[in-house]
């Protein structure tokens, strides 16, 4: 009799430590595939990102975020990983709180860890074998995978008196369920008509379609014009439609200048605004960049007096001190007057060239930044070697 107590009393230890370690690894598992579909989203709207995990060509998230094997369906594989984390996640507390019994979760539980295992070990051949790059993120849901499949082996012996049914085959339902919420959840966060692009490694890195885009030097001027680097006869043209409080466009901004002082009057970079700012772009849905379109706003003040470049490279350095007090601060520090500073913000036309630029990048389908153009074609690779490679491509061309 005392023996089995003393079993009883084990038993519903080994139980809660098994839940409670099994919670801990979904709720890891959900960390690790939210910020892949993260940098996922990223890499394909930007080209590429600075990520901790790119450490070289055989050690790259990027690379691998890149690949055709990165989706599955149009989704990130990184909704795929949330969804079946979530939907252990679910069962695991369902059984804590005594909604489904221990034993048909302990079933569904070791057969949904079998099957992650399986997909792991598929991805991890994929990656290592065809891309010939890994992705320490995805070694991280790997590894998580690895070890709930452990916990149930582990725990095996202990749990086994108890009747492992699959009488409870509902179960299987909590996975679907989390599944359909994931990609509900991940729809509404980034539309479908912003998942357009495709960044298939075999895919062109222009659009097909070559876009008109008009560069102002008069309409407004001084105070409306399109602010340039280079000659108006260059045989290459780089529109850029940039966020000053965007990370990427900051090392987008040093890629493009880098290039075209190496290319020299060949090439001409075009600067547009896509302030992601509720304030001044009605596309943006939600609050995020909210200093972006005053910053554009006095970066074109500081055009008005030939000092835009300065200010452009001033705000994207000094980038996370951005407030109303450090804005006046680098329009100072440029030689801007306090009087001059006044008199811009009496100046209506700089609004007007704001949304003039929006507008455009809206009818463009620019939806992210950085995004640019190159001769007219949208370009998808990334604003760095792979640019300057197709920069110096086109200029050995003949016109």
């Amino acid at each position: 009799m005392f023996d089995n107590l003393s079993f009883n009393k084990n038993l519903k230890s080994s139980k809660s430590k098994f839940l409670l370690i099994a919670g801990f690894l979904s709720i890891l598992g959900i960390f690790l595939g939210t910020y892949a579909t993260f940098h996922h989203m990223e890499v394909k709207s930007h080209g590429s990102t600075e990520a901790a995990c790119n450490i070289n060509s055989q050690v790259s998230c990027d690379k691998v975020a890149k690949s055709a094997y990165s989706e599955f369906l149009t989704y990130p594989l990184g909704v795929w990983g949330v969804s079946f984390f979530l939907g252990l996640l679910i069962l695991t507390l369902l059984s804590s709180f005594s909604v489904i019994s221990f034993s048909s979760y302990y079933t569904s539980y070791f057969v949904l860890a079998i099957i992650g295992v399986l997909v792991s070990l598929i991805l991890a051949g994929i990656s290592f074998f065809s891309l010939s790059s890994l992705c320490l993120v995805c070694l991280g849901v790997y590894l998580v995978s690895l070890l709930q499949l452990a916990l149930t082996l582990y725990t095996m012996k202990i749990f086994t008196p108890l009747s492992l049914s699959f009488s409870s085959g509902l179960n299987f339902l909590i996975p679907l369920l989390a599944l359909v919420l994931s990609f509900i959840l991940f729809d509404f966060v980034y539309p479908k008509e912003s998942n357009k692009l495709n960044l298939d490694l075999k895919s062109p890195r222009f659009s097909s379609e070559t876009y008109d885009i008009p560069i102002v030097t008069s309409r407004f001027a001084p105070s409306g014009e399109d602010y340039v680097l280079g000659s108006k006869s260059a045989k290459v043209t780089i529109v850029e439609f940039a966020d000053f409080q965007c990370s990427a466009c900051k090392r987008a901004g040093e890629n493009l200048k880098n290039i075209q002082n190496e290319f020299g009057e060949q090439v001409q970079l075009v600067f547009k605004n896509y302030p992601l700012d509720q304030q001044c772009n009605s596309a943006v849905r939600r609050k995020f960049h909210q200093m972006a379109c005053e910053i554009a706003f006095y970066a074109r003040c500081a055009g008005t007096y030939g000092k835009f470049w300065l200010f452009h490279d001033l705000a994207f350095s000094n980038q996370r001190n951005s407030n109303k007090k450090t804005v006046t601060t680098w329009l100072k520090n440029i030689g801007i007057s306090d009087e001059q500073i006044k008199s811009c913000r009496n100046n209506e036309n700089y609004n007007k060239k704001l949304i003039e630029d929006i507008a455009l990048a809206n009818d463009l389908g620019v939806q992210s930044t950085p995004t640019i153009f190159v001769n007219g074609r949208r370009y998808f690779g990334s604003i760095g070697s792979d640019l300057r490679e197709d920069v110096k491509k086109l200029l050995q061309q003949k016109f």
